[in-house]
């Protein structure tokens, strides 16, 4: 089978099959094509692109193409990459009504099944909540819960842990192994440490095509080097060979670049604030990660640094001067979990210098970042053409090249191969070193921050945040963090 994009092949001489209640795992590096032959089986691909499509690809001894749009939705259930592409209703408790409803005739037993639901995942507390205000590890819950709902017999997840914290990916990890025996899963994934009692076969591919495949015991056999080299992720999340004595310690100053005093926000006054009084001081050059469960306030708080919401009560300041929203506009930048929002351009090239004027030195810089990424080869694809690694590795490509003093990573190893996220650690600690850029990290990742942060901000729900310093710390004190 093969799959083109801008007549290119994104897939070429895909040749597999997947057994009834076979669980599969599609592994590899960001852009290896894991998104898109996904997007092939459940069915996006094949009834938008058909025409990009050759060879033969069936869902229980009939051509996929000749399956329904209504009839593909009551055997697969989906969990995309992006969540919010899959939410229709006002608030969660519709949201899961309205699949329900769409496949069961009686009101009793659409509610018997919500309410179980609802238990299963957890959602108690998030029923009468709009998905649109939800975090993204929330998001990524509801979906799970939306698309298991009615029992498919095929469940295709988009890197469902991106967003979630590490007790919700163990609760993944705890679903997905009670699924009933006859349901089959495929799932694309990076954090493959949750995956290893759940999944019966891997699927590795790279550059579009399929290369190896592997029984957990055999890829619990490969070494750490061969796994690094193949792009993959540590098989482990509560060890880790790294320690942090390389972690530049930022020289003490007295000069504060940017000092929140008594920071609090609700987004309406119904509601409890869903921060309170928080305080936090950062000098040039420092690295502070923002860690905490999923909807305690971590990418609130980051947003009214960035200027991008005002604090209903508190001060800003930026370099020991009450700020603006637009001068903490100007001076931060933020971002996203969501990078497509941040993409406008028609070329990578053209991304990077949509509002920069091209100058010799700024040229130079910008074809370094795109190595340092690795994402120099994809200089005339279109952004929305890339991988969600490549577009994560573009939007701070740009961010960097504008030599913000600040800069805000919100889930920054979402999506991300081995390889990819230690060029972003690479990449941190070069501009920490030589432009004293700051950086406040949001993420659920332990292993990734021990290697980029001095200090993190642990925010807990009406709370005030507690600052752990992680230089010289043991990892494994560190990631108890994360429990």
């Amino acid at each position: 089978m093969e799959y083109l994009v801008n007549k290119k092949n994104i897939l070429s001489d895909i040749n597999l099959e997947i057994k009834d209640g076979e669980k599969v795992a599609f592994i590899g590096p960001s852009g290896s094509g894991k998104s898109s032959l996904l997007q092939l089986i459940n069915g996006v691909a094949t009834f938008f692109n058909e025409d990009r499509i050759n060879g033969t690809l069936s869902l229980k001894n009939k051509r996929l193409s000749e399956w329904s749009a209504n009839e593909l939705t009551k055997i697969i259930g989906n969990v995309f990459q992006d969540p919010r592409n899959q939410f229709f209703a006002k608030n969660v408790a519709d949201e899961l009504t309205l699949r329900l409803g769409n496949f069961l005739n009686d009101t009793k037993e659409i509610q018997r099944q919500s309410e179980k639901i609802t238990a299963d995942f957890k959602l108690e507390g998030l029923l009468k909540q709009s998905p649109a205000k939800l975090s993204s590890g929330q998001k990524q819950s509801v979906a799970f819960a939306v698309a298991t709902s009615t029992n498919p017999e095929l469940l295709v997840m988009d890197e469902p842990s991106a967003n979630l914290d590490l007790p919700e990916i163990l609760h993944i990890r705890d679903l997905l192994l009670n699924l009933p025996r006859k349901t089959s899963l495929i799932i694309a994934e990076h954090r493959l440490f949750y995956l290893l009692p759940v999944i019966d076969r891997f699927i590795y591919l790279k550059d579009g095509q399929i290369k190896a495949e592997f029984t957990p015991h055999q890829l619990k056999s490969l070494t750490a080097e061969q796994r690094s080299k193949m792009g993959l992720r540590s098989l482990e999340i509560d060890s880790f060979s790294e320690i942090a004595a390389h972690i530049r310690q930022t020289e003490q100053k007295d000069n504060k670049l940017l000092t929140a005093m008594n920071v609090s926000f609700g987004y309406n006054r119904r509601q409890n604030k869903l921060l309170r009084e928080i305080g936090l001081a950062v000098t040039p050059g420092e690295s502070i990660g923002l860690i905490g469960k999923n909807g305690v306030g971590k990418s609130t708080f980051a947003k009214l640094l960035a200027g991008l919401i005002t604090p209903t009560h508190g001060k800003i300041f930026l370099e020991n001067k009450r700020a603006s929203r637009w001068r903490l506009q100007k001076e931060v930048w933020y971002v996203m979990q969501e990078t497509t929002y941040q993409l406008f351009a028609d070329s990578v090239w053209r991304e990077l210098f949509l509002n920069l004027e091209q100058t010799p030195v700024l040229t130079a810089e910008a074809e370094q970042l795109l190595r340092d990424l690795k994402i120099g080869h994809l200089k005339e694809r279109h952004p929305a053409t890339l991988s969600g690694g490549e577009k994560q590795r573009l939007v701070l490509a740009t961010a960097l090249l504008h030599h913000p003093k600040i800069l805000i990573l919100d889930e920054p190893s979402s999506g991300l191969d081995q390889e990819s996220l230690q060029c972003i650690i690479r990449v941190i600690r070069k501009h920490r070193e030589q432009f004293s850029t700051t950086f406040l990290t949001i993420s659920h990742d332990p292993q990734f921050l021990y290697q980029v942060c001095e200090r993190v901000l642990v925010f807990k729900k009406n709370a005030q945040p507690l600052t752990y310093n992680v230089q010289g710390e043991r990892y494994s004190a560190f990631f108890k963090l994360f429990l």
